[in-house]
């Protein structure tokens, strides 16, 4: 997803199929945020340090709530919600309309998931989702460390 908000699998000059492509990348991921994260990814680029418009930056209360060990391993597990919600927070707009096909896109193939392959398949991506995530953290902490 993250590839394909900087336009990275088609190229500039196509960013529609770009955006198509990210529907059918956050298929697996169980919620729908493809384009909603392009919209503040780009952002966090263009502002990054921003403590309002950069919202990759942690809040103050996530700082003071997971400022133990075992609380920085809870947080970079919960990265994906905290990843998702905070913007919703901290610097909310308006739904645009890709965002809302987003949504339906995702809500059909989720209920399709759940209805065909029962509620564990689901889950199953929820937990990928959260482990992936973490991973994909902790491998960038190691190697920005070395």
């Amino acid at each position: 997803i993250h590839e394909i908000a900087h336009n990275l699998a088609f190229g500039h000059a196509r960013p529609l199929h770009n955006r198509l492509f990210g529907f059918f990348a956050n298929l697996p991921i169980g919620i729908p945020i493809s384009i909603s994260f392009k919209k503040y990814h780009l952002e966090h680029h263009r502002y990054q340090g921003d403590e309002i418009k950069d919202t990759d930056i942690p809040t103050y209360l996530e700082a003071k709530l997971f400022c133990t060990t075992f609380g920085k391993l809870i947080w970079v597990i919960l990265q994906p919600f905290f990843y998702s919600f905070r913007p919703l927070i901290t610097y909310p707009k308006p739904p645009t309309t890709m965002e809302l096909v987003n949504t339906v896109i995702q809500l059909i193939f989720d209920a399709f998931v759940v209805y065909f392959f029962w509620s564990p398949t689901y889950l199953y991506y929820l937990k990928n989702l959260l482990t992936q995530t973490a991973l994909n953290i902790l491998r960038e902490y190691e190697f920005k460390n070395k």
